[in-house]
Parts: structure tokens; sequence; C-alpha cells
């Protein structure tokens, strides 16, 4: 009989929709599922495992200024088919007031300032969007939970030893640490340390026009339906003159 007490740690659909998952099966081991295999581990062999694989990834990457203990393990999964691509990676001081954040007001997406994410508005009790925002955190984990335990592990760690937020290429809009970055603005804070990801040819780039673009995006899916549905006319015309053409040379 298998374990009822099964929690997936990860999973991720991968190539020609290959499952790969990790779960903790608690009082026995750790199952690793990889398509129709199963792979299985003690928790100490696991973290053996993790050790390995951590080496393997900074080794393959020599590039000075790029530390794995310097990013999330969760983000670092999310971007990890972008590093093929990394040709440098500097740390820097930035100015709080200078950092952006990619946002929905009335539900048009949009590049603003800092101050204006759901994550400050949070910290100032104004919850609601912040609540509803679908994020991935810790195990049974809510938001606000998240917003909590983050600020109690700075408030009592001290800013110089918070892992640095991330930015790409030059621009300055944040794509992991927002939770840090509206911390250290909440409590005045004006600097905050940036790992900046410099890609070949700007790659994954930010839009800074996202509105505009949802809406170009929109219209030419439109066109390219219309097209078709013009095309399907022209077929279907087409073939009924034919027919006529070849009746009326028949019955000739």
């Amino acid at each position: 009989m298998s374990n009822p007490a099964v929690i997936t740690l990860s999973s991720v659909d991968l190539i020609n929709n290959i499952n790969f998952r990790i779960e903790d099966n608690i009082g026995e081991c750790i199952h690793i599922h990889y398509a129709n295999y199963r792979f299985d581990f003690s928790i100490k062999d696991f973290l053996e495992l993790e050790n390995l694989i951590t080496e393997s990834i900074s080794n393959s990457i020599e590039l000075q200024g790029f530390n794995l203990d310097d990013f999330d393990i969760i983000f670092l999964a999310s971007i990890a088919d972008k590093l093929i691509n990394l040709k440098k990676s500097s740390i820097e001081l930035i100015p709080l007031n200078k950092l952006k954040v990619s946002i929905l007001k009335h539900g048009i997406p949009k590049i603003a300032y800092l101050k204006q994410s759901m994550m400050v508005k949070a910290l100032s009790n104004d919850v609601k969007a912040y609540e509803n925002y679908n994020q991935e955190n810790r195990f049974e984990e809510s938001n606000m939970e998240r917003l909590k335990r983050v600020k109690d592990f700075i408030d009592s760690t001290g800013v110089d030893k918070i892992k640095p937020i991330i930015l790409f290429n030059d621009q300055d809009i944040i794509r992991d640490g927002q939770h840090r970055s509206a911390i250290f603005l909440k409590n005045k804070i004006k600097e905050i340390k940036a790992l900046r990801l410099h890609f070949e040819d700007n790659k994954f780039n930010e839009s800074t026009t996202p509105l505009f673009d949802t809406i170009f995006k929109w219209k030419i899916a439109r066109l390219k339906n219309k097209y078709r549905d013009i095309r399907a006319l022209y077929r279907g015309l087409k073939k009924r003159v034919l027919y006529k053409i070849y009746i009326t040379f028949k019955k000739s």
C-alpha cells in the first residue's frame, strides 16, 4: 500500500510533456519521478545529491561575481533555461527609489516604481491585492505569512546579510526580491544590494509598455483570425466557381 502522507515538493513538465517530480514520503524516503521511472533516496542521500548538483551548476557557470548562494532557489529554477545566455554578472548598491516593478492597475499591466507595489501597500495594511496575488510560497504558507516571515528575518538578521535582489541587463525592474525591497523601503533604508545579470543581446528584458504589447498582440491575433476566415471563404468560393464551370462544360 502506498504511503498516504506524501507531499509534492516540486513538479514540472519538461519537453514532450515528461513530468519531473520530487516527493517527500513522510516516514519513508524522498522519491524522484522522471517519466515512468522512480528513484528512492534517503534524506541524507538526497541532500548529498543536492550538493552535487549545486556544485555542478557552480562549476559550469564560470563568471566573476556569480554565486548560487545569492539566489532564491525557486527563482533560480525559474531562470535555469536562461543561464546558458548569461555573459556577465555584477553586484551593486542601487537606490530603492530607482527600482521598478510590474503591477496591475485597474486590471491593466504597467511598469511602476517600487512604492506602488502591492508588497509596499500590504506593509501599510492595504492587503487586498497582495492576499489575492498568485505566488509560490512554502508549504501551507499564506501570502501574508510569507511577508511577515521575510520581514521578521530581515529585522532580526540585519541588512548586510540579506541576499541581493535580481535585476536583468540595464533595467532596474525587480525580477526577484520585491518582498525584500518593499521591507527595506518601509524601513526607510535608502539602498539595497542587487545582483545584475547581463544576458547576450539584452535577452529577457521586461517590456516597458506591457499594455501596448498586450493590445498589439490582441490586434495581430484578430488580424490572423480574419485572414484565416477570408482565406477559407475564398477557397470555398473558388471551389463553387470551378464546380459550376465543370458542370457547364460537361453539359455542353
